[in-house]
């Protein structure tokens, strides 16, 4: 009897120490990785000659390292990252190739004979997209379950392809080459709004769903210069300006581990 009694005691122990632990608002560093799907609410992938430049795609397949820091009861601190990890985009890179050639096939030849300049085509590929924001999280939670809202502030970072090529004008000998140059990198300012649906296996041990919507704007302009290869004469045969507003939306799985901070004695 004495048994039986001790082991009831010590288990609504436990019971009771657990539920308080799951009811409390922890002191926490969480610490995720997930995946998931990024996608536009309006397309930007055209046949546009500088939209097929860009190498920030519409619809990508990421990656989602994220940090949240809580110090008060219910506010702390976020960053999240998202990078691409899509293959090349091969509808895209078909897209620019055929708008160079329909600015140019009428009148010109495009040259693959590797005698001029090592390459009569070239491309410079473009590496993958990503998006770093920072900024304030706000969570509810209730036992197991938890929902965080959040705000960010900071930059997403992509490649503009940059085209060379060899032309040689039909029925003549003359021959140019033709450069729009690649603008490096481009980190226009973004601003991202996230909510974040999770379940807690463990005091440590959290499977959230994180939706997301992402804004940024880029507006730049580029010019095509095409030389003579005899002369050395050049001419600009287009000035191009990109100006787009960007609004997107993404969702993914995300699994976390939380440590509480210690508390000083």
């Amino acid at each position: 009897m004495r048994t039986f009694i001790f082991t009831s005691i010590l288990i609504s122990s436990v019971l009771a120490a657990n539920a308080q632990e799951w009811a409390a608002y922890q002191k926490q560093l969480i610490v995720g990785m997930g995946g998931g799907l990024s996608m536009p609410f309006k397309k930007s992938e055209t046949a546009d000659l500088m939209d097929a430049r860009v190498g920030y795609r519409d619809r990508y397949w990421g990656l989602n390292p994220s940090l949240q820091v809580f110090v008060f009861k219910k506010w702390g601190f976020m960053a999240d990252f998202q990078i691409d990890v899509s293959a090349v985009n091969k509808k895209q890179r078909a897209m620019l190739d055929q708008s160079f050639e329909a600015r140019y096939s009428g009148d010109y030849e495009i040259l693959t004979d590797k005698y001029f300049y090592g390459h009569g085509w070239q491309r410079y590929e473009s590496p993958a997209t990503f998006r770093f924001t920072a900024g304030p999280v706000y969570r509810f939670e209730k036992k197991h379950f938890l929902v965080y809202g959040s705000l960010g502030l900071g930059v997403t970072n992509f490649e503009v392809t940059g085209i060379r090529a060899n032309l040689l004008r039909k029925n003549s000998n003359n021959y140019y080459n033709v450069l729009l140059d690649g603008r490096g990198t481009e980190t226009p300012f973004t601003v991202t709004s996230g909510i974040r649906i999770g379940y807690r296996f463990s005091p440590h041990l959290i499977l959230a769903l994180n939706t997301n919507a992402a804004y940024f704007k880029t507006d730049f302009s580029q010019t095509m210069t095409r030389w003579d290869i005899y002369t050395g004469a050049a001419v600009v045969d287009g000035n191009f300006r990109y100006q787009r507003q960007h609004l997107n939306f993404s969702t993914n799985l995300n699994l976390q581990v939380a440590a509480n901070f210690k508390k000083r004695r």
